[in-house]
């Protein structure tokens, strides 16, 4: 679901406002395993873990990292402080996890969320890659085309008089995220080897994918959750039985279809129960026949007050509270560097990302098109 359908519009407290809605009862963990799937979670859950014995229904392994710097994690309900990095360590309970179920007959589904890259503080120059990556990317360049941007009348009222950032600590901050994300290849490295190894790859749907993007200078701005591309543009990668290799789509896909997708590959009606807002790109992605796919997609964050519609490349961001827009030709301004928002007739944009953000499932999903 999207925000203002499930309620969790912060990334404070998320699981106490996700389980205190009951959705913890309904999710791709609880449906898989109805379906006769063996599921396993490795690695980050939800912010505000504050019950650190808490195993989330539907999940038959569950290995969930609660602190990088504590190297704690909850194993099967259990807390144990590990000697590794909790990410090293899901990785290894995943791969482990594997190769039993290569002796099982029945299938299986598994995430394995790694918290890197990401600063052990609020600094964004603050990373730990291993020690075999600390200096990969020692010195590289930082300079992206938005970074600092010096005109800013194009902007919102709110980013007016925002102060250069420091492009040193800036720089910095791309360095230890280039560096951490290697251990990351590394892992998702050994387990796509475990399971070729398995002999299960060829077999395995496998969606790399991250929950958002961060800025890094662009638009004098270094944080997540405002709706530029470098935050909302994120890497959506999918390989399995019957994609084709190489293949970029183009079109808009977001991360409420990952439950609609799993579903309809294990054979499941993703809208059994309740509607779900986002839809399943199996038979697209499978016979590259994308005709019947949205042609608009909204993002948003409803505790900042914004929402973002996706048109082809036009985009327009709406930050309805305060009553002002930006508007943007992707193909024209990639980075986004001068808003026509003052020579654009928004009205019915507006309105269509209006009635996106206050739709639900099937109604959400006929807006769409």
């Amino acid at each position: 679901m999207y925000a203002h359908n499930h309620g969790c519009e912060t990334n404070e407290d998320t699981m106490a406002e996700f389980n205190g809605q009951g959705l913890d009862q309904d999710t791709i963990g609880t449906r898989m395993s109805a379906a006769g799937y063996a599921c396993g979670y490795f690695g980050k859950y939800m912010n505000g873990y504050d019950d650190k014995t808490y195993v989330a229904p539907g999940w038959q392994r569950w290995v969930a990292s609660l602190g990088t710097v504590s190297h704690e994690v909850n194993v099967a309900g259990t807390v144990r402080t590990v000697d590794m990095h909790v990410d090293e360590f899901a990785t290894r309970q995943l791969n482990t996890w594997l190769r039993k179920r290569a002796t099982d007959p029945d299938p299986w589904f598994a995430v394995f969320a790694p918290t890197n890259p990401h600063s052990d503080t609020s600094a964004v120059d603050s990373y730990n890659p291993s020690p075999a990556h600390e200096h990969d990317f020692d010195g590289v360049a930082w300079n992206p085309p938005a970074l600092n941007e010096v005109d800013m009348s194009d902007k919102p009222s709110w980013l007016h008089g925002i102060p250069f950032k420091n492009k040193a600590k800036l720089r910095a901050g791309y360095e230890g995220k280039l560096e951490e994300l290697q251990d990351v290849d590394d892992q998702v490295d050994s387990i796509l080897t475990n399971l070729s190894e398995l002999g299960m790859l060829a077999n395995t749907w496998v969606f790399f994918v991250t929950d958002n993007g961060y800025m890094l200078g662009e638009h004098r701005l270094a944080k997540k959750e405002v709706p530029y591309e470098e935050c909302v543009g994120t890497p959506f990668v999918v390989t399995g039985p019957g994609v084709t290799r190489g293949t970029v789509s183009g079109k808009l896909v977001t991360t409420v279809d990952l439950m609609p997708t799993t579903l309809e590959i294990a054979g499941l009606d993703p809208d059994a129960g309740r509607d779900l807002d986002g839809r399943s790109f199996l038979t697209p992605i499978t016979t590259s026949d994308w005709s019947g796919w949205r042609k608009r997609m909204l993002t948003e964050h409803p505790a900042h007050d914004w929402a973002h519609l996706r048109e082809h490349d036009t985009v327009l961001i709406d930050y309805y509270a305060a009553g002002e827009q930006e508007v943007y030709d992707l193909a024209a301004d990639p980075h986004q560097m001068s808003s026509q928002h003052a020579t654009t007739d928004t009205t019915a944009m507006t309105a269509r990302l209006t009635a996106l953000r206050n739709a639900r499932g099937k109604s959400l999903r006929a807006l769409e098109r």
